[in-house]
């Protein structure tokens, strides 16, 4: 895990600067919430993630995608930014048996 797992998750000064210089070299185009056309974002303080959803419900120790968020500071939308591929986490390790594909 990153380093900022150690305070429960949260980012360090040095991994928000990390996913700002990462989200500048990819986010082409224009900055403005498609909801509601504010041009004003705030990045998450910490690492959150989408677990797996199966048959009505949310599948506890399955596979989960580590995220980092943006969050429109006018309407509150949300955007998820996976922290595996921004190398701010390294992935964990696979399971093996039944229900992942294996």
């Amino acid at each position: 895990m990153g380093k900022g797992a150690e305070a429960i998750g949260e980012l360090t000064p040095e991994e928000k600067a990390q996913f700002a210089e990462w989200l500048h070299s990819v986010w082409k185009g224009p900055k403005e919430c498609p909801i509601c056309h504010v041009e004003s974002w705030n990045q998450g303080d910490h690492f959150v993630y989408a677990p797996i959803y199966y048959q009505g419900a949310f599948v506890a120790g399955s596979v989960a995608y580590p995220s980092v968020i943006l969050i429109c500071d006018n309407c509150g939308y949300t955007l998820f930014f996976n922290a595996v591929i921004m190398d701010l986490l390294v992935p964990g390790p696979e399971k093996t048996g039944a229900g992942n594909g294996s």
